[in-house]
């Protein structure tokens, strides 16, 4: 009996295991197939990580290229008045930049003549000049000071382009959480139209429309993870510009018009930003709920086609891309105000080895503007641009840029610029910079005088201290460019 109850006993056991692992395959099938999970995993594939990756091979590259080098920079152009200086003049500089520090010494040529020496460098911040035989100070001003925005010295955390993708990848983990199977539907076999590329296709079609208890939660989510994660407030205030940001979001997160001191940039500063997006979290949710937003997703097998972003009054963004091929893409991207493109850049891209060339356009009520490249990656100049063609034309102008080895050595950089005036006729002018890598060989030194710090100078002083040397400068060119037409 006992030896009957034990084959009973092992039998429900076998029962209740294989029951378990039908209902575990079951809930993993549907778990896979659940629209918030396939929303959010074609995110993280088609943008999220290409984004990350860019990042992490960025974060690990060296900040500053070292090289030294000879640079040498003349111009012409058609105007008659000008056509004799631009081609008696040029400016002969050689560059030393080194573990992030630079020195660059340079002499303008006049017809021949030695008229202007200057010395320009740049360390730890400092920028420095000097002009010999117009003034024999050699200035120098901390940067920070001339984009006129201070900053408490916070320690940048030195991070691997591995963790730094694993820290921002750990923020994008709490936005998801916003996204679940009761704010995200799926459509399949819906016919789509890519307006912005001209074609279309029948997929699925994900929407995503959060409610405010959603957006409210996430936010609450991702202050506590911002109070908690040091790191990423510090790689904040290293943004450009940061103060804007922070000005926006303060306005974001209260609805309100106040103002924000933003003269000296803090963690804490970010911190007091961080309680505000807490404290008022129930208010933007309610807020993105109320203003309709959705942001829809197409997907044409596993590919995705296109992304629009758009609230009730139907303004936003929108994406499209087609092709197959790996070499051969299209893009647009348009923004959207109440129906309509407002402005479209478009993207072809052809890839070959090393070989780049395509286009984008940006289609704009007062006409189109176009960059037209055709490249060789394999091949950079000291300034690590890579050999080829560049051409940008607006209604009113062209800019084109040719990067190749110079007939006489070294690598030209040629720029010109094509405008036509209000007559109808056409200005041309064209600079070329050629750049000759020296192999670390350059001469240049450092000056050695007293360095003058002008840093706390108002703005009013600098601008007479640059006036002075500039109307000295002026005098000694002009003086110089008469002698030189009287063959003196």
């Amino acid at each position: 009996m006992k030896k009957k109850s034990l084959w009973i006993g092992i039998g429900v056991g076998i029962g209740a295991a294989i029951a378990a692992l039908a209902a575990a395959l079951w809930l993993g099938y549907g778990w896979l197939n659940s629209p918030a999970k396939k929303f959010v995993a074609y995110h993280q594939n088609f943008i999220v990580d290409k984004a990350l990756s860019w990042m992490e091979r960025a974060a690990d590259e060296p900040k500053t290229r070292d090289f030294s080098g000879t640079l040498i920079v003349t111009g012409q152009t058609d105007d008659p008045k000008l056509s004799v200086l631009m081609e008696n003049i040029s400016l002969r500089m050689d560059v030393d930049r080194q573990e992030g520090s630079l020195v660059a010494a340079g002499d303008l040529l006049l017809m021949g003549k030695d008229v202007l020496d200057v010395t320009v460098t740049h360390e730890d911040g400092r920028l420095g000049f000097l002009l010999p035989g117009v003034d024999d100070n050699y200035y120098v001003v901390d940067t920070a000071r001339l984009r006129g925005n201070r900053s408490e010295d916070i320690q940048r955390p030195q991070l691997s382009g591995k963790e730094l993708r694993a820290l921002i990848q750990a923020y994008l983990d709490v936005v998801y959480t916003a996204v679940n199977d009761k704010n995200v539907k799926a459509e399949k076999d819906r016919s789509v139209t890519l307006d912005g590329l001209e074609g279309g296709f029948t997929g699925t079609v994900y929407t995503f429309a959060p409610r405010a208890g959603d957006i409210e939660s996430m936010l609450v989510k991702l202050a506590g993870h911002l109070e908690d994660g040091p790191e990423l407030r510090a790689l904040v205030l290293e943004i450009p510009h940061a103060d804007v940001l922070l000005r926006f979001l303060h306005r974001w997160f209260t609805g309100s018009e106040e103002a924000l001191d933003t003269e000296v940039l803090s963690d804490q500063l970010l911190l007091d930003l961080v309680g505000e997006m807490r404290d008022n979290a129930a208010r933007i949710g309610r807020e993105v709920e109320d203003s309709g937003f959705t942001w829809t997703l197409c997907v044409e097998g596993d590919a995705v086609r296109r992304i629009h972003l758009s609230n009730r009054e139907d303004s936003g963004l929108i994406y499209e891309t087609l092709g197959e091929d790996p070499g051969q893409r299209q893009g647009a991207l348009s923004a959207v105000v109440r129906g309509k493109r407002a402005l479209t850049g478009r993207r072809t891209y052809t890839q070959g080895s090393s070989r780049q060339s395509g286009s984008v356009v940006l289609a704009g009520g007062n006409g189109d503007t176009a960059l037209e490249f055709d490249l060789d990656t394999a091949n950079k100049s000291l300034f690590g641009v890579p050999y080829g063609t560049y051409r940008l034309s607006t209604p009113d102008r062209t800019l084109g840029l040719e990067v190749a080895p110079g007939a006489e050595g070294g690598v030209d950089h040629i720029l010109s610029i094509d405008r036509a005036d209000d007559e109808g006729k056409t200005s041309h002018w064209t600079v070329n910079v050629n750049a000759v890598d020296d192999d670390g060989g350059s001469s240049v030194s450092w000056p050695t005088q007293i360095p003058v710090d002008v840093s706390s100078l108002s703005g009013a002083e600098l601008k007479d201290l640059f006036g002075k040397i500039g109307k000295t400068l002026l005098t000694n060119l002009l003086t110089q460019l008469l002698l030189g037409q009287l063959g003196l």
